[in-house]
C-alpha cells in the first residue's frame, strides 16, 4: 500500500470520526399562523393550541421552534396567496379543497375527524317553531342560509341545494341574521355553542336549533338532515 492510499485511508477515518463527534444543531425553525378577524373570532384557536402541543412534543426531535400569529387580518383568498409566498404566515389549518390541494402542500390529518362536518343552524328564536315543521332537506333548503364567501363550507351547502347569502366577514354574519337577512346560519358542532354565547350581548335574539342537524361529507359533498 503506498503512502497516497494510506493517507486517504486516514484521512477518511478522521473525517468520519469528526463528523460523528459533532454536536447535532437544528435550525429554529418558525410557525407564522392567521390572524383572526375580530376579537370574538375564536375559529382557529383550537388549532393554535394543537399546534403549539405538536411544536413541544417534538422540541426533542427537531430542536426549537416557535409560534408566531400575523399582524394581518386577511380574507381567505389573502390567505391562500400568503401561503404561496410563504412569508406572512407558512401554516393553516383549514378544510380541504381542490385550488388548495394542488398549489399548495397538504398535510392530510383530519385533526377534528370530521365532526365540522355535523352542521347546527343558530337562528332567531322567532324561527324556532319553524325550523320544527321541517322534515326533509328540501324543505332546509328552501330557506335562505348565510355564510362566508371564501368558505369551503359554502361550495357544501349549494351543492345540497341552499340558496346562500353572503359576507366577507365573519363577524358581519351574525349581524346579518339578527336583521333576517337570511333563516339559519349553519355552524360545525364543535363551534355553535361558544359562537351563540361569544355574541350573546350584541344579539340576544339568536340561539342554537334543537331541531335539525345537518351532515355534509365526501366530494362531491352530499348532504342529509337528522
Amino acid at each position: 500500500m503506498d503512502n497516497l492510499q494510506r493517507l486517504g485511508i486516514i484521512f477518511c477515518i478522521l473525517s468520519l470520526w469528526v463528523l460523528a463527534n459533532i454536536p447535532v444543531t437544528y435550525a429554529n425553525d418558525q410557525f407564522i399562523i392567521n390572524q383572526s378577524e375580530s376579537k370574538l373570532d375564536h375559529r382557529y384557536q383550537y388549532t393554535y393550541d394543537l399546534l403549539q402541543l405538536v411544536i413541544d412534543a417534538t422540541k426533542a426531535d427537531f430542536g426549537e421552534a416557535s409560534l408566531q400569529v400575523s399582524d394581518l387580518i386577511m380574507s381567505r383568498n389573502r390567505i391562500f396567496r400568503a401561503l404561496q409566498e410563504g412569508e406572512t404566515i407558512n401554516v393553516i389549518a383549514e378544510a380541504s379543497n381542490l385550488q388548495w390541494n394542488k398549489q399548495l402542500i397538504p398535510i392530510k390529518i383530519p385533526i377534528r375527524k370530521g365532526i365540522q362536518g355535523f352542521r347546527i343552524f343558530i337562528i332567531k328564536k322567532e324561527n324556532v317553531p319553524r325550523l320544527a315543521q321541517i322534515t326533509s332537506l328540501a324543505q332546509l333548503t328552501a330557506l335562505d342560509t348565510g355564510s362566508g364567501s371564501q368558505w369551503s363550507t359554502k361550495v357544501a351547502m349549494q351543492q345540497a341545494g341552499f340558496k346562500i347569502i353572503e359576507s366577507n366577514q365573519y363577524d358581519s354574519l351574525f349581524n346579518m341574521l339578527s336583521k333576517g337577512r337570511f333563516i339559519t346560519f349553519g355552524r360545525g358542532v364543535n363551534e355553535v355553542f361558544q359562537e351563540v354565547e361569544q355574541f350573546n350581548q350584541q344579539y340576544p335574539d339568536l340561539i342554537v336549533d334543537e331541531s335539525i342537524m345537518l351532515h355534509t361529507e365526501g366530494s362531491p359533498h352530499k348532504s342529509a338532515i337528522a
